[in-house]
């Protein structure tokens, strides 16, 4: 087993996590970068690339910190978080829609956007406040996985669930 240990092979090994991990998080983070309101542009530039390009950025920066020693684990954690939240945002913007809870849409006044760039901008908000309330959602529930999952596995073998004086 003197493979195993090999300091190539293990930084071989953390290299061929990089990919889906990219892809992981750059399914996760799309929206945040391509919902994104077009900002105004001059004339000389456009600025419809400028998103896609963070986003690749992003996606690709987060697939190659995930081959650094002891950061692989951690970003697939995150990224899974990340593309349950993106997964289950547009049941919670239908929700969000229904339910009208007065979210502030001041993204468009802030970035200096008029007209559709302006209504972009207040769905965006709507979709950021939905995705949130997803996240929200998803972050407690992992933790009581967690917390079910260590007790189980700390709980002897032969071990039943009901009270030993029963």
């Amino acid at each position: 087993m003197a493979d195993a240990d090999d300091p190539a092979r293990r930084r071989v090994m953390r290299l061929l996590r990089a990919p889906p991990l990219a892809l992981l998080l750059g399914l996760g983070l799309g929206p945040f970068f391509l919902l994104f309101p077009a900002l105004p542009a001059g004339p000389e530039r456009d600025s419809g690339l400028l998103p896609v390009a963070l986003w690749l950025g992003a996606a690709l920066l987060g697939g190659l910190a995930g081959a650094l020693e002891g950061a692989g684990r951690p970003l697939y954690r995150a990224g899974c978080l990340i593309l349950a939240a993106t997964l289950l945002s547009p049941l919670a913007l239908r929700l969000v829609i229904l339910t009208d809870p007065g979210i502030p849409q001041d993204l468009a006044t802030l970035l200096g956007l008029d007209g559709e760039s302006a209504m972009d901008a207040a769905l965006y908000e709507i979709w950021l406040a939905a995705w949130m309330a997803c996240l929200a959602a998803i972050l407690p529930c992992r933790l009581l996985l967690t917390r079910y999952r260590s007790a189980r596995r700390d709980r002897p073998a032969g071990a039943s669930r009901s009270s030993p004086g029963a």
